[in-house]
């Protein structure tokens, strides 16, 4: 991360991840939905398989692992139904960047 936060005053963070398979997820709470007001708890449900991409509107090599996770939706999302989710959170600090 340290040559993505190069030159960003201000800018700390923290990343852990302590979660191996079969692990069962937190709740991930108060994300905000792009196209509505409220914030939402995402919930995570037993034999889910969740890929989750933090990323944020000024960081330039988020961008192509979101093509590429679109890329695997549009051509596998049907055979994996409900069974595989990717969520997309942004690190901005407000949405507005990102609509």
């Amino acid at each position: 991360m340290k040559p993505l936060l190069e030159g960003i005053e201000g800018c700390r963070i923290k990343v852990a991840a302590k979660l191996g398979p079969g692990d069962p997820y937190k709740t991930i709470q108060k994300v905000t939905p792009l196209k509505e007001e409220e914030p939402v708890d995402l919930e995570h449900k037993e034999g889910q398989v969740w890929l989750i991409d933090f990323w944020a509107t000024w960081c330039g090599p988020c961008q192509n692992p979101m093509t590429h996770n679109q890329e695997m939706l549009t051509k596998r999302g049907s055979d994996w139904g409900e069974n595989v989710r990717f969520l997309g959170i942004s690190i901005d600090q407000t949405k507005e960047p990102v609509s």
